[in-house]
């Protein structure tokens, strides 16, 4: 958490897939909302680029087997 928290703070964005795993899911959902800082999810792999800004500081994606 402290390194997302050293690239996003209060009004950044990170990109997210939205099918990462448990704690990933919770320190989006429930975590870093509280520090201001807005989670974008996507479904389709290659939607995350479409759903950059200026103010989108990290891409996330976890690779599922």
């Amino acid at each position: 958490m402290n390194l997302i928290l050293n690239i996003a703070g209060s009004g950044d964005e990170i990109v997210s897939a939205a099918t990462v795993y448990g704690r990933t899911y919770s320190l989006f959902e429930n975590t870093l909302p509280n520090f201001g800082v807005n989670i974008k999810k996507y479904l389709h792999k290659w939607a995350g680029a479409n759903l950059l800004k200026q103010n989108s500081k990290l891409e996330v994606s976890e690779l599922q087997y």
